[in-house]
């Protein structure tokens, strides 16, 4: 894992199923008191954020709620049944 601070800025990277958890908590907690702007490839870690944007060849091509983008956004859709996550409202 590679954390680091700038600003109140952090940065994660290679993280371990038990740091992922860890952060997606702390995201949680800091939910509506910050503005936080997270990248990930892994679905459950954006599963509950406000607005998810959806990047395709370094291009914004889709945001929205992600249960929302699922439904209506091919990219989004075609991870959800790649990775088998379970989707819950």
């Amino acid at each position: 894992m590679l954390a680091s601070r700038s600003s109140s800025t952090y940065f994660f990277s290679a993280s371990d199923a038990e740091t992922e958890a860890a952060v997606s908590d702390s995201l949680r907690t800091l939910h509506g008191k910050c503005t936080t702007i997270v990248i990930a490839h892994r679905l459950t870690t954006v599963q509950n954020v406000d607005t998810v944007f959806v990047f395709d060849k370094g291009e914004i091509v889709a945001s929205g709620k992600f249960n929302d983008l699922v439904a209506t956004n091919e990219i989004v859709s075609r991870f959800v049944k790649l990775s088998t996550l379970e989707i819950t409202d």
